[in-house]
């Protein structure tokens, strides 16, 4: 199971009632039992950046409630970095 470890926000400009906006996220890296999602959140009448995210997840044994390499077809379902 995944956990999240550490999360940063930058919040860049408001979004405003009304807006509509979009998020995009992505795998940045991965390393061993652990990988970096990034998010970026647009206004999408003009693009413009709202806020962008770093997300570190762990992969977590269950069983073993402790970190645990993420599994090789995990990482191809995704498509590695």
């Amino acid at each position: 199971m995944f956990v999240v470890s550490r999360h940063e926000i930058d919040y860049l400009r408001p979004a405003l009632a009304g807006d509509d906006i979009a998020l995009v996220t992505w795998i940045d890296s991965w390393k061993g039992a652990s990988c970096i999602r990034c998010t970026s959140i647009r206004r999408t009448r003009d693009d413009v950046e709202l806020a962008r995210s770093r997300t570190r997840w762990v992969m977590v044994s269950l069983e073993r409630n402790r970190p645990s390499r993420i599994p090789a077809q995990l990482l191809d379902a995704f498509g590695t970095v």
